[in-house]
């Protein structure tokens, strides 16, 4: 159904899958729709050969999932339906001559009538037809496709954004999935983190992750430089970071992000903020077309206490009101969690508004989650990273002191119309000798994405005050005060009836 649920049938079972599989299913894994099709096709072509052999009867476990097996019957139907020698094929396996068009229950017999000539390759299949590609429905990649149970699912984590194909894992025995809202916050069960699977692809093996990140660390530095080769698109992934870099983050934050990871600040997921876009932008775009999205800023990294507590320090001294807007969890190995927001409530951090439909929802920041998505974060720096090296040595002992001693954080500004989520490390960084240039790239990128994505350009409210340097249009404000009248003045409506 799909790549995610493939891999852990695979390992529940312990049965070997031949290495074309695996090396045919890596260029699709991220697309359920292509997933799901492959194994439809193999397996018709696996029946044809099991037929073609004399056996006359096949069993398909559905479990619970028969839309697939639905398909696969149907292919094989038409397949041995064609033929002049049909007599010949039903005097063989006339026990099963079955139509499966109205498959019912958990299991299917089949009767299938002649071998057509040729077969069907897989460039048959085309894998890569634009008719099989899907629209982006919600922001997060559509992954329900093969999940009925997944159906109606419109709401997730932000965490997992970069790792999606283990948030379908973890979640995949839930029987209801989000619809609408996330729900209660204080009781999401996620399944146990296994990385087993993540080393599935050849890709993936010690010395691929060794070219990535680095024979030897021999400093903090050298893992700061991975984190910006990420960046700079030189490696093709990080541990938390397994597809590619999104064009909203090639676009708008990529400069901000550089800098932030050049000091100790270890970016793993962000999105930028968005008023009104419209739903068909080609950059944040998702839903029906005639929409309109909204995202807040957010970021997400690892950095060392000493980082965190002079961050947090600022935001929380904030003596001039400029941090308000901002919330944040911070969180370590060994569940210290610090956080100026309710851990029972969800924050939602993306939503679009579309015709005939109720505002939607699909990317939330909830504190439970977090908690959840810390274990597995940090667990990547040993299973991923870590474990290339040797035990005790300078890279091995690296990153043992992240894994151990740092805090994974994530801070959101919920201003998204003026907001700026890099304005406390403006602060933080002040004293650097380069504080002048880092000052203009936070402020360029912000200006750019305010620029780019915002349906109206005020700025939060009009001053009645009227100064020289802020002008206000003289005619709006009698026009306001004439309106005030008409409404509020009783007496003046009174009078002027009088007069008449």
């Amino acid at each position: 159904q799909t790549y995610a649920t493939f891999v852990r049938i695979v390992s529940f079972t312990n049965i070997t899958v031949p290495s074309h599989v695996w090396n045919e299913l890596e260029p699709i894994k991220h697309n359920d729709e292509k997933v799901k099709q492959y194994g439809i096709n193999y397996m018709v072509e696996m029946c044809k050969k099991i037929l073609d052999s004399g056996i006359n009867t096949l069993h398909f476990y559905t479990f619970n999932l028969e839309r697939s097996v639905t398909a696969i019957t149907e292919k094989l139907n038409s397949y041995y339906a064609v033929t002049t020698d049909k007599e010949i094929m039903l005097s063989k396996r006339s026990r099963s001559y079955n139509s499966l068009s109205g498959l019912t229950g958990n299991f299917s017999t089949l009767n299938e009538h002649r071998h057509l000539k040729g077969q069907h390759s897989q460039s048959q299949w085309d894998l890569n037809s634009s008719s099989n590609a899907s629209m982006k429905e919600f922001p997060w990649e559509n992954s329900k496709c093969g999940y009925l149970r997944r159906k109606q699912e419109t709401v997730r984590p932000i965490f997992w954004a970069n790792r999606q194909q283990s948030y379908l894992t973890r979640t995949a025995h839930w029987d209801e999935f989000p619809n609408g809202r996330w729900g209660d916050s204080r009781s999401p069960a996620y399944g146990e983190f296994l990385d087993h699977h993540l080393f599935r692809n050849n890709r993936l093996t010690a010395d691929f992750r060794t070219k990535m990140w680095g024979n030897q660390l021999n400093s903090i530095q050298d893992i700061y430089n991975v984190f910006i080769s990420y960046l700079n698109n030189k490696i093709s992934q990080l541990p938390w970071c397994n597809q590619q870099i999104g064009e909203e983050t090639l676009t708008f934050l990529l400069e901000p992000l550089k800098l932030l990871n050049s000091f100790g600040f270890l970016t793993i997921n962000s999105q930028p903020q968005v008023n009104g876009a419209p739903s068909t932008d080609p950059v944040v775009g998702w839903g029906d077309n005639n929409g309109y999205v909204y995202q807040k800023a957010y970021l997400e990294f690892f950095c060392s206490k000493q980082n965190c507590e002079k961050l947090l320090s600022i935001i929380k001294e904030d003596k001039d009101g400029k941090y308000g807007s901002l919330s944040y969890q911070a969180i370590n190995c060994s569940q210290k969690l610090v956080t100026n927001a309710d851990i029972n409530n969800v924050n939602a951090v993306t939503w679009g508004v579309f015709s005939n439909c109720e505002i939607l929802q699909p990317t939330i920041v909830d504190p439970q989650s977090f908690i959840a998505w810390k274990d597995e974060a940090f667990s990547l720096w040993t299973t991923m990273w870590q474990s290339i090296y040797e035990k005790d040595s300078k890279s091995f002992n690296l990153i043992e002191d992240i894994k151990e001693n740092w805090f994974l954080v994530n801070i959101v500004e919920n201003d998204y119309i003026n907001g700026n989520i890099f304005a406390p490390f403006i602060q933080l960084f002040e004293d650097d000798k380069n504080s002048k240039h880092i000052q203009n790239v936070f402020k360029s990128a912000i200006k750019s994405q305010q620029k780019m994505w915002c349906c109206s350009s005020y700025t939060k409210c009009i001053s009645p005050a009227i100064t020289a340097n802020n002008p206000v249009d003289l005619n709006i404000l009698n026009l306001e005060n004439e309106c005030k009248l008409d409404l509020n003045d009783d007496n003046n409506n009174d009078k002027n009836n009088d007069d008449d």
